[in-house]
């Protein structure tokens, strides 16, 4: 591979055209003698004008080719041809990987001591098209300033499916040299291939007032530094939100002034309904969302400040969150929002609280697993105490909690001595962290990997250091200490908020070794849920893993076949965090989605990266390079850590959730109203989500119009 690399693995589609330019790639290599019947790469090609790349790959039988199991194909490029900038040890350079599946999208620059740094690509900023046997890979070169192409340059290309290798190809091509033009020629429109309601529609309601400052709902919609807010849909005399009992809900506002605030306050006051009964202001946070860098230097609202921090920008930023106390009686309650401008007291801004007449549960109903790794932590703060890193920690955690989500892991020693075959765990201290984790925090999952056999093509020393895998020993020790473990947690209660891990992104040659695995896990627990992490639905394994862990086209090849419905599936690593530029509306969708298709759960590898801003343009604004990995904010020391926006808007994702399984319940199974099934996101063949609000302002309609429906069904149930 090279340093400077471009990797694209292609789900390819099939385009909408509109209208078209014709655009002719040259034939930089042709191979020979390639049979008919065999799916084999047999050519490569570039163009590249003032705005674009183009990249052609032929694949002899390509149309069957792409309707294969798993079908993807990588691209890699020593652009300049030169191994001092190419991707070659010890050098740093850039590596631009793209993943095109609506969800993964990165370019990796390489920093000295094989430090990596991300940069995301927008959706605007690819296309991938096929035409004939020709697949065609556009990328605007705006996004990419740094990859430069000198006349010659090495070209590598890899293509397979599940059971299908379809080549390896590495070639130094000379653009000067080319046989013919590829055809069917690549009919080019536009870059944007994202269905537009991906994008937000800034909907937001003006609050009049007469002293020059304009006041806004702004439903918790993402803004550019630099972006004006829209015309106002409506007006209304107060901020206006609404919760259950239980539920931490937002007054998500802005307030533009002719200038630059350079120093705000908001103080709330007691909501009080019309009885005398109150949410004291003590139950109320503010929260001013400040605007965060891209690698690309651009500015949006995310970080959540617990203090006014002065932007660029004339419009400012405040999140107010009502934690909605579980003993006070439903209705509309009442209040203000004191506001300190400049120095200078204002009128205050009216806000009006409606509770709803149900309560949420203290754990949620769906399940996550969004792991928080101390790792990244010492990584940041580089001379970080014990002490200092059980702080921030501890605070990422508290965190995680406040926005009901789980951490993957939980961290607590479980000894193993053996005697014969027979393993014996100290359980004491896993035990209390359990008590804590699951009783206390109200976690709802954690992956257990205490037994999982390897990773790739990697077998885990841990556990085959102990029972070597293949030998006479390996079924009885291995049976036996899942056996123990199973039944530990069977004891505790918690076999239903456990994911046991066997493999983690497997290669085909270890397929054999999972099933073993779990062929002999089965002799002793015969219920046991076996999961594996896998990107694609393996035949082989079909009959052997109960719970897969994949990516959305794993969860749409289970959910759209009527035979995949018994199965459980979870979904990793893409939840709507990582794109600030879509609607708001976004991230709580992913959960109206898993509702819908009944995907038991979501998991992440971390949330907890946090970045440098080494080498960025500003040093006024903390910077987000790896958005989908980095939900959290460091301050200055352990412990000061900032949630992020994007996390509002899971948290309400989640609690979206909740109602619909209460009216679930309570409805018996009915169907919704007609109005919220057609609101829902759609999940395609190959993983692609379709999604109909882009507003938040318009999920907040219909978010209130589930729990009017619940109101009446509790009513109807007296």
């Amino acid at each position: 591979m090279y340093r400077t690399a471009l990797s694209i693995f292609l789900l390819c589609q099939l385009a909408w055209h509109t209208s078209a330019a014709d655009i002719a790639v040259p034939v930089l290599y042709r191979a020979k003698n390639i049979p008919a019947d065999k799916h084999r790469i047999v050519g490569l090609g570039m163009y590249q004008d003032d705005d674009k790349y183009v990249w052609a790959v032929q694949i002899s039988g390509l149309d069957a080719a792409r309707k294969k199991q798993n079908f993807g194909a990588g691209l890699y490029f020593n652009s300049d041809n030169d191994k001092k900038t190419g991707r070659f040890a010890g050098k740093s350079g850039w590596d631009f990987q793209i993943n095109i599946k609506r969800s993964s999208i990165s370019v990796i620059r390489w920093l000295p001591g094989n430090k990596p740094e991300f940069m995301p690509l927008y959706v605007d900023d690819y296309l991938v098209e096929t035409a004939g046997d020709v697949m065609y890979i556009a990328l605007r070169k705006a996004a990419v300033k740094s990859m430069v192409f000198t006349d010659k340059f090495v070209f590598r290309c890899l293509a397979s499916a599940v059971k299908t290798p379809m080549g390896d190809i590495s070639r130094q091509l000379d653009v000067r040299k080319s046989y013919g033009t590829f055809q069917p020629v690549f009919k080019f429109f536009r870059f944007e291939r994202e269905n537009n309601m991906h994008r937000k529609k800034a909907e937001a309601v003006l609050i009049p007032r007469s002293d020059g400052v304009k006041v806004w709902n702004t439903f918790g919609e993402r803004y550019e530094e630099s972006e004006a807010m829209p015309q106002p849909s409506e007006t209304a005399n107060a901020l206006k939100t609404s919760a259950a009992r239980g539920e931490s809900e937002v007054f998500f506002f802005a307030l533009t002034t002719e200038k630059p605030a350079q120093q705000l306050e908001i103080i709330p006051s007691d909501l009080v309904n019309d009885k005398g009964d109150k949410i004291p202001a003590t139950n109320m946070f503010v929260r001013y969302i400040g605007f965060t860098g891209t690698l690309r230097e651009e500015y949006f609202t995310d970080i959540l400040y617990p203090v006014f921090v002065k932007s660029n920008s004339h419009n400012s930023f405040v999140a107010l969150r009502v934690n909605t106390p579980r003993n006070i009686p439903a209705g509309i309650y009442k209040g203000t929002a004191g506001i300190k401008l400049d120095g200078k007291e204002l009128s205050p801004v009216p806000l009006e609280f409606e509770v709803y007449d149900f309560d949420l549960p203290e754990q949620p109903f769906f399940s996550t697993a969004y792991c928080i790794k101390p790792g990244h932590i010492k990584k940041h703060f580089t001379q970080i105490s014990a002490a200092g890193m059980r702080t921030e920690y501890a605070m990422q955690q508290k965190i995680a909690r406040e926005y009901r989500f789980s951490p993957r892991l939980l961290n607590a020693p479980r000894p193993v001595r053996w005697q014969g075959n027979e393993p014996v765990i100290d359980w004491r201290k896993f035990d209390a962290a359990a008590d804590m984790y699951f009783n206390k925090h109200k976690f709802t999952c954690f992956q257990d990997s205490f037994f999982q056999m390897g990773s790739h093509d990697k077998f885990n020393t841990r556990i085959t250091g102990n029972m070597k895998f293949g030998t006479p020993d390996f079924e009885p020790r291995f049976g036996m200490m899942v056996k123990k473990v199973h039944d530990h947690y069977r004891k505790l209660g918690i076999l239903d908020k456990t994911l046991f891990i066997f493999w983690d992104e497997p290669y085909r040659s270890v397929y054999p070794a999972i099933k073993r695995g779990i062929a002999s896990a089965r002799k002793y627990v015969p219920d046991l849920q076996a999961g594996v992490f896998i990107d694609h639905i393996a035949p082989e394994l079909e009959d052997d893993i109960d719970i897969w862990l994949g990516k959305f086209n794993v969860a749409a090849q289970l959910r759209l076949n009527p035979e995949g419905n018994s199965k459980k599936v979870w979904t990793y690593n893409n939840t709507g965090m990582s794109s600030f530029r879509t609607s708001a509306a976004i991230p709580r969708l992913y959960y109206w989605l898993a509702h819908k298709y009944n995907i038991n759960g979501y998991l992440y590898s971390e949330i907890n990266v946090y970045n440098d801003y080494a080498g960025m343009k500003r040093q006024d604004i903390p910077y987000n390079k790896w958005v989908n990995h980095s939900w959290f904010y460091p301050g200055k020391k352990p412990g000061e850590t900032m949630a992020s926006l994007r996390m509002e808007l899971a948290r309400d994702g989640l609690d979206d959730y909740d109602y619909l399984t209460i009216y679930r319940q309570l409805s018996k199974g009915k169907e919704l109203p007609a109005e919220i099934r057609n609101m829902m996101p759609v999940l395609t063949k190959n993983g692609g989500i379709g999604f109909k609000v882009n507003s938040n302002k318009a999920m907040q309609k219909f978010r209130d119009q589930i729990a009017r429906e619940i109101v009446k069904l509790k009513r109807k149930a007296k």
